[in-house]
């Protein structure tokens, strides 16, 4: 969090709050997430802005992020044809899912199709006893 100045997000900064990622995030989820200790750290930090009792830290250009509309673009568009390393293919898809949106994508024989992932830990799935079996009727 931090104050407001005539850049862009360069205001000198009120508080952080880290907020811990898991394997099973999505850019959806890991949104709402960040979101909801926003809230938090407004609250809490609220009393000591309103009484002028704030200890701020400048923000400097070697910290900073910068990402630009056609790096996302960029980065939706998943190669067909190129090798990616499983974890690397999986960690961009699941930033990219993030309903209702159709974020990435990819084209086969002219026609485009969007993915998204979910990822369930083994402690959360319904049956994992289960996964694999195929039953014929």
């Amino acid at each position: 969090m931090h104050y407001m100045d005539p850049g862009v997000d360069t205001g000198e900064i009120i508080a952080r709050r880290r907020v811990e990622t898991t394997f099973a995030d999505t850019g959806r989820s890991l949104y709402r997430r960040i979101e909801r200790a926003s809230v938090e750290l407004f609250r809490e930090s609220w009393p000591d802005i309103e009484a002028g009792e704030v200890e701020t830290t400048e923000q400097t250009e070697a910290e900073a992020t910068y990402h630009y509309k056609s790096d996302f673009r960029e980065l939706c568009r998943i190669d067909p044809e190129e090798r990616y390393e499983t974890k690397e293919l999986l960690d961009v898809l699941r930033a990219l899912t993030f309903p209702p949106f159709d974020n990435a994508f990819l084209e086969v024989d002219g026609e485009r199709y969007y993915v998204e992932v979910e990822v369930t830990p083994a402690d959360e799935a319904e049956d994992v006893d289960r996964v694999g079996t195929l039953s014929s009727y």
